[in-house]
């Protein structure tokens, strides 16, 4: 009997530890920033098509927003990223006060995508989050984006110029972001928050403040 067993064991652990590469943050060419292919879909799909060692799990990057997520998912149901085992949305934002350094703080939200709802999940809990200019509330949405573009800069005259300048100023306190994030259910249930160790996150922190626990915790 405990030959049998063994042979089972065998047979089905017989490739034994299996590696695969994950990539959780590679942004889109939807992503406003950080975006090193002018919306170039077709090279960056064959980009991570053609990887070596191929990537088995995408984490896909933009900023405030899973507009590159989405065209991803219907490049993938059209064919393409056949090599992707795990899609998943990765949300990065930048928030103020700035650091140490002079950068803004820089968070990633990671989604779970298990739920066949999650885009409509994500998109809802994003309309939720607010920043302030000017006694002004401004939605985390591609619209108000705009609108805040166009009031933070006068001379900005496109609608994709003044989209691009209001994702950059949108910086909500980590404050709002935290309450923001308590209050969305499902995003808290299905998310993780990752914050980077350079000067564009735990690393850039002051020392000095009260602030030198949290650079070390």
């Amino acid at each position: 009997m405990i030959g049998i067993r063994k042979t089972m064991a065998q047979e089905k652990y017989a490739k034994g530890s299996e590696w695969r590469r994950w990539d959780l943050h590679i942004h889109t060419p939807a992503s406003v920033f950080a975006n090193g292919f002018s919306n170039d879909w077709d090279g960056y799909l064959a980009c991570i098509e053609g990887a070596d060692p191929s990537i088995a799990t995408v984490g896909a990057t933009d900023y405030l927003s899973i507009e590159g997520y989405k065209r991803l998912l219907a490049h993938r149901n059209e064919g393409r990223l056949k090599n992707i085992e795990l899609l998943v949305p990765n949300i990065e934002f930048r928030f103020g006060p700035k650091l140490d350094k002079g950068n803004p703080l820089n968070i990633h939200l990671i989604i779970s995508p298990d739920d066949p709802d999650h885009v409509d999940e994500i998109e809802t809990a994003l309309a939720h989050l607010r920043f302030t200019y000017n006694g002004k509330p401004y939605a985390c949405t591609d619209a108000d984006f705009t609108r805040l573009g166009k009031q933070y800069d006068k001379t900005a005259m496109t609608t994709e110029a003044q989209r691009k300048i209001g994702v950059l100023e949108f910086k909500p306190t980590w404050e709002i972001f935290r309450d923001w994030y308590n209050e969305q259910g499902w995003i808290k249930r299905n998310s993780i928050i990752v914050i980077p160790n350079g000067n564009d996150g735990v690393g850039g922190l002051p020392l000095s403040g009260g602030l030198i626990s949290l650079r070390s915790g």
